[in-house]
């Protein structure tokens, strides 16, 4: 059984959606276009086809498909996506697309951890490895999003940089 709703989404952000880069916007097209499929669409299975190919990203449909039935399988509450063809964002739809991107930051922070209150905690589980594959396949489609660049994690201070002071203000 589902939680996961569609056209739940009280008020239509658009500056959010505007803001968006392609790359997010094909990954939150694709998340609702699955959604519309999965409750029923007739249409929505052939248009998730046709958008990965055209981005010649087609071994990412099956792990979107995973992604997404963890998603719906396990939502604690019900998740708000916003209708395919209106150019908004939600905010559950901005939280998984940051899960996305921090999945693909491949840094230390767990993009499962960001979705904590939307999922169960073994959805959280299951979430991780589904959207590591996930973001992989964009990445490797060239969907870089931008939010993996922020993630990304610290580079290791040069050679010859001053050493850091301890926190309280003492000499190393």
């Amino acid at each position: 059984m589902t939680d996961a709703r569609i056209g739940d989404a009280p008020a239509f952000d658009t500056a959010r959606w505007e803001a968006l880069t392609f790359p997010e916007r094909f990954t939150v097209w694709t998340v609702r276009l699955w959604l519309a499929a999965f409750t029923g669409d007739p249409d929505a299975a052939p248009q998730i086809r046709v958008a990965f190919e055209s981005v010649d990203a087609v071994p990412a449909i099956p792990l979107l498909d995973r992604l997404m039935r963890v998603v719906a399988d396990g939502a604690r509450r019900p998740v708000r996506f916003t209708p395919v063809a209106i150019p908004a964002l939600s905010d559950d739809e901005g939280l998984l697309l940051r899960a996305v991107e921090l999945a693909q930051a491949e840094g230390a922070v767990d993009g499962a951890l960001v979705l904590r209150g939307m999922l169960t905690a073994d959805a959280c589980r299951a979430f991780r490895p589904a959207c590591r594959g996930f973001a992989r396949a964009l990445a490797g489609a060239g969907l870089r999003l931008p939010g993996a660049a922020v993630s990304a994690p610290r580079p290791a201070p040069a050679a010859d940089a001053p050493p850091r002071a301890r926190r309280g203000g003492g000499l190393p």
